[in-house]
């Protein structure tokens, strides 16, 4: 029997732009990280890192290889996601930046700026879109006035600690440039609320205008930034993948989706 292909990320795909390579073929991997941080026994512990990529122009990936460090029988990680900052300047994360900051102490922005990229709760994930397909990342000025931009993007690591001992993690994420010919960019995985309510029956099809009804109905009444977005989605059983409705089909070469 011929080898059934990874399961990847389920991340929507955008309209076609023919013909266009936006990425060199110059581009190299970009390593970021959470650095090393402790996590008392018997106890959790929940971090955020921003990491500054200095660039003009937009950075195209293909996706990302995460590898959570430090993990054993006590000692796990509860899940890991990585965002980039969609805010007008990038100086209020500039505090946030070296070490891994506990979220209370976490530069303060908005649901609404940050865009989810990739996440992971094993050891290691390989999470690479198919060859045509980008992630495109756009830098933002450094602060008002400034001629300098970057691409920011912000690590958040939850750990528990099951042991009777202080334990250490860390984490390290492998930027993967895409490369051309780019075809399509692919759309973010989901809204920030689109998930709120959402419940779809094993092997069946749903909507969020149906499944949280009664949810979109308050959230609108009290004028919710955050209010649900229209999101189709498939469940395929025990490993659901969310999916936008311009993307939410199902794939016989892909028996995860």
């Amino acid at each position: 029997m011929g080898r059934a292909p990874p399961c990847r990320l389920g991340l929507g795909r955008s309209s076609s732009r023919r013909g266009r390579a936006v990425g060199g073929r110059g581009e190299r991997p970009v390593t970021i990280r959470i650095p090393s941080f402790t996590v008392p026994p018997q106890s959790d512990r929940e971090v955020k890192t921003a990491f500054r990529i200095p660039r003009r122009a937009a950075l195209d990936i293909a996706g990302m290889v995460i590898r959570n460090r430090g993990a054993s029988g006590e000692f796990s990680s509860h899940h890991f996601l990585a965002y980039v900052y969609r805010g007008a300047f990038g100086a209020p994360l500039e505090a946030g930046r070296r070490r891994a900051w506990d979220l209370a102490k976490f530069p303060r922005v908005s649901d609404t700026e940050e865009l989810l990229i990739g996440g992971a709760q094993t050891i290691r994930k390989r999470q690479i879109a198919p060859a045509g397909l980008a992630l495109r990342l756009d830098p933002i000025p450094r602060d008002a006035g400034s001629s300098r931009s970057d691409v920011w993007v912000i690590l958040n690591s939850h750990w528990v600690n099951g042991s009777d001992r202080t334990r250490r993690a860390s984490v390290v994420v492998k930027l993967v440039p895409a490369r051309p010919p780019i075809k399509r960019y692919l759309k973010p995985i989901f809204e920030v609320s689109a998930n709120a309510a959402l419940a779809v029956a094993p092997h069946a099809v749903g909507s969020t205008e149906a499944s949280t009804a009664k949810l979109n109905d308050f959230s609108r009444q009290s004028g919710s930034a955050d209010a649900p977005r229209r999101v189709g989605a498939r469940n395929p059983g025990p490993r659901a993948i969310w999916r936008p409705v311009s993307a939410a089909r199902s794939s016989r070469r892909h028996p995860c989706v």
